[in-house]
């Protein structure tokens, strides 16, 4: 068997612990992800989902919210019939219209009756007509405003216009509330998947004094594994490689010729204390 087949075979349950060390913490977390098991690989993908998702929903409540924003100061104005008012408008002209010519009469017939004073006894008939007609209409009749009703048929396509802009502030504050609300359960979806993702990779390689995290990559005692020594790092990738596999006593390395003496010495205390193999590929 050449040693690159024995490579990719033991990369599937594996790690290589010098070349773990040489990764970044995001490559590191990766690599801790792919050993934890295909539970983990599969809720990644659905976190990787619910993100992108959350990212979509995200950008639709922050426009939401600007429109929303534009539009908080505009007040609510109630519509007004301008049908109603014209009608009204007009049988105002035309009780008015009444009105005037009763009273245009009535004033006549004072100064018709004034005159008839003098002549009581020839226009007696003319009298009793008169005094008829004013028991009929016994007092002016009530001259309607009608400026007040031209005036709100003036501002009417105003009021038509503030009510308009203030129904589009209400949809626009009520849109907004709905996505920042999308947006909560998405926050929460995403942050119960990533806890659980944190649990199951725990539970798949739960070692004393190690953890893992998406910032850090590998934490031991508290500290991120890049803030260590080289050989502290090297010994610390051996505990993962034969933790995610303790069935497989075997570790490959490649580019072995990067250790040097104390490290293999390191690598040499450590198969021994662990049971394990080594192989190294040096160049």
């Amino acid at each position: 068997m050449l040693q690159s087949d024995l490579n990719q075979l033991l990369s599937e349950f594996t790690i290589d612990p010098l070349d773990f060390t040489r990764k970044g913490s995001k490559e590191q977390y990766d690599a801790i992800k792919a050993l934890a098991g295909p539970k983990v690989i599969e809720l990644e993908a659905k976190i990787v989902e619910v993100f992108d998702k959350r990212k979509a929903i995200k950008i639709l409540a922050e426009q939401a919210q600007a429109v929303a924003d534009s539009l908080k100061d505009v007040e609510e104005v109630k519509t007004v019939s301008v049908q109603e008012l014209l009608t009204e408008y007009a049988q105002s002209q035309a009780i008015n219209k009444t009105s005037e010519e009763v009273n245009r009469k009535r004033a006549e017939k004072l100064e018709r009756k004034n005159k008839l004073q003098l002549e009581m006894d020839a226009l007696k008939k003319e009298w009793d007509d008169v005094n008829e007609y004013l028991v009929l209409n016994p007092e002016d009749k009530k001259i309607i405003n009608t400026e007040e009703i031209q005036k709100q048929i003036a501002e009417a396509q105003t009021t038509h216009e503030k009510a308009a802009k203030y129904q589009s502030r209400v949809q626009a504050e009520k849109a907004a509330q709905e996505r920042g609300k999308e947006l909560e359960q998405a926050n929460g979806v995403l942050e119960e998947l990533r806890q659980k993702r944190k649990d199951l990779i725990k539970t798949s390689i739960d070692i004393e004094g190690i953890d893992f995290n998406e910032r850090d990559g590998v934490v031991m005692n508290g500290r991120p594994l890049s803030t260590y020594s080289s050989a502290e790092q090297i010994i610390a990738a051996c505990r993962i490689a034969t933790h995610s596999n303790p069935l497989l006593k075997v570790i490959s390395i490649k580019d072995g010729s990067l250790l040097d003496k104390a490290n293999l010495e390191q690598l040499k205390t450590f198969a021994v204390e662990q049971d394990y193999q080594f192989f190294i590929e040096r160049v």
